[in-house]
């Protein structure tokens, strides 16, 4: 039986804190580093923190649901430190007795929000780590090809092939039109950019809970989930959401696990499984299923599936490069499934957040 390459993360809230403390300040959000700093010797904000479902992120999943009260109450003192709502932020190293208020005074707001809400923003930089892979995946198989998203969330990456993309050095790709997704590096050689889109015939996102960008509570969600001080992130994420929200797309809403099969049993060959950042909400079972389930359905038709997250078991010839401080930890991966077994290729790494990566193939 096949096992999954993506480790379950067994951390005590404490200790997602102290470990968010420098994975946010990788990523370039300094308020959000410092805020979880403050959380790391707070009791009661601690066991708010705790309400968040299993599976769930507590970190993002608590500054997602307190910016997300904040965009509702704009006039709050503690939206003074955020550049997501206010033009000129005060100095964010003061901000965490203000928070530490905010937090108790919607202590129960904030729980049922993370007893019941997921983290589901969308990096829309990951899209510039997605296109190559499902370029490389073209060119092998020759072929247009039928995709479908695994935790599509809102589905913008599902719509991968509608965005504008700046590769630096004047190398521009996709429809002049769509969004433009700019700010990432590829360090060493790029990736080989494709002059054309890879043709995708159908395609088909899957969510235990979807997410309408028409639908203004839901948006406002997903764009809370971001750290409030990514201002360039967000103006991509909400073009995105905005371009998404007159874009048409066939979502499902449902646990992967049980209606996957019949989606794969609709879809023309060749057919690509794809998910960036999504399965290490997953418990380890259930990880584990879903690569029985695609070895399963490769026994009469290959499965190719691209994966975007943190592996173990990367191949040890490669080293990890880091730029800036930023470790490269996540793998770009394409995976083919044939007659219930798996090939796997490591394209790339990436830092996680879309700013720098590094192409191997």
């Amino acid at each position: 039986m096949l096992k999954s390459a993506i480790p379950t993360v067994s951390l005590s809230v404490r200790d997602r804190f102290v470990d968010a403390t420098s994975r946010f300040r990788q990523m370039g959000s300094s308020f959000y580093a410092t805020l979880s700093e403050g959380c790391v010797g707070d009791d009661q904000v601690l066991a708010l923190a705790s309400e968040a479902a299993p599976g769930q992120p507590a970190t993002h999943l608590l500054f997602g649901a307190v910016q997300f009260l904040l965009f509702e109450q704009p006039d709050a003192s503690l939206a003074r430190y955020y550049p997501s709502i206010v033009g000129d932020p005060l100095d964010a190293s003061a901000a965490y007795p203000e928070f530490r208020a905010f937090c108790l005074a919607n202590n129960e707001r904030l729980a049922v929000l993370l007893q019941t809400r997921m983290v589901q923003t969308t990096v829309v930089r990951r899209a510039a780590y997605l296109l190559p892979a499902m370029a490389h995946l073209a060119r092998l198989v020759d072929a247009p090809l039928s995709i479908v998203e695994v935790g599509s969330s809102a589905g913008l990456l599902t719509l991968f092939d509608h965005y504008r993309y700046d590769f630096g050095d004047g190398v521009a790709v996709g429809p002049a039109d769509g969004p433009l997704v700019s700010g990432f590096r590829y360090i060493g050689a790029k990736p080989s950019v494709p002059v054309r889109m890879p043709v995708i015939r159908e395609r088909v996102g899957v969510d235990l809970n979807p997410v309408d960008p028409r639908d203004q509570v839901e948006a406002r969600w997903i764009d809370a989930v971001l750290p409030a001080d990514l201002v360039e992130d967000r103006r991509q994420l909400r073009a995105a959401l905005a371009y998404r929200a007159r874009t048409p797309l066939s979502v499902v809403e449902g646990d992967a696990l049980e209606v996957l099969p019949g989606i794969l049993s609709t879809l023309p060959d060749p057919v690509c499984v794809f998910h960036s950042h999504c399965l290490y909400q997953w418990p380890e079972a259930a990880k584990d299923d879903f690569e029985q389930l695609l070895a399963e359905a490769s026994r009469t038709r290959d499965i190719y599936r691209i994966g975007i997250e943190y592996f173990t078991g990367s191949d040890g010839g490669t080293s990890r490069v880091v730029a800036g401080g930023h470790p490269l930890i996540h793998d770009i991966r394409l995976m083919t499934y044939r007659r219930g077994n798996v090939a796997v290729e490591i394209l790339g790494h990436y830092d996680g957040w879309g700013r720098n990566g590094a192409w191997l193939v």
